[in-house]
Parts: C-alpha cells; structure tokens; sequence
C-alpha cells in the first residue's frame, strides 16, 4: 500500500523535479478523506494517503519559493475495485464463506433461549 500510495508518488516528484522547476509546474497528488477520517479496516490506506498529504504539505512549502506549485487533492466516496475488494475480503475473513455462515446459524438457531 505504501509502496504505490506513499513511495510511487515521492519517486514520481524526484524523478521529474529537473523539469517542474524549469516550467514552473505544478504538481497534483491524489488523495482521500480516508487520511482524514477513520474508516474501520482501512487503517493501512487510511495511513498511506495521510502520508502523501502531510508530504504534499511539506513540498508545497519547499517549492513554493522556487516557484513550484503543488496541489492536493482530496476525494471523497468513489466507488473502486479497491474498495470493493477489500470489502469483500473482510467479509470473507469476519463471516466466512457462505456455506460456513450458514452451517454457524443453523447450529445457533438449535440452541436453546438463554
């Protein structure tokens, strides 16, 4: 998750900072609301994007006096394969498959009133 989110973009800036300072670019990180607000068993994206702001923040103020605009850009709910994935894999993991979910309330459902 860092590797793509965090590293990928600090790597993107290194690589082409030669050409942004001499156009006087501007620089457009992506990021979420994710990394502003806790969201259950997202903890690693959550911390992946709340690192590329804090790092847009700093090279913001870095560049600026070198003319170098950086932009951060916060999404809010977009409907991913992400997303949708990582869903999946928590329900799999909280409930089980569907054979499992169903053999587990079928033997609570045989239990007695408490």
């Amino acid at each position: 998750m860092f590797g793509a989110n965090v590293f990928g973009v600090m790597q993107m800036c290194q690589v082409f900072l030669p050409e942004l300072l001499a156009v006087k670019g501007t620089i457009i990180n992506m990021g979420s609301i994710a990394g502003h607000l806790p969201i259950p068993f997202m903890s690693a994206y959550a911390a992946s994007k709340a690192a590329v702001h804090a790092y847009s923040g700093s090279l913001r103020v870095e560049l600026a006096p070198l003319g170098v605009k950086v932009i951060y850009v916060m999404t809010g709910n977009v409907k991913t394969n992400t997303v949708n994935q990582r869903n999946i894999i928590w329900r799999k993991r909280a409930f089980g498959t569907p054979s499992r979910i169903n053999s587990t309330w079928n033997k609570r459902r045989r239990l007695p009133p408490a």
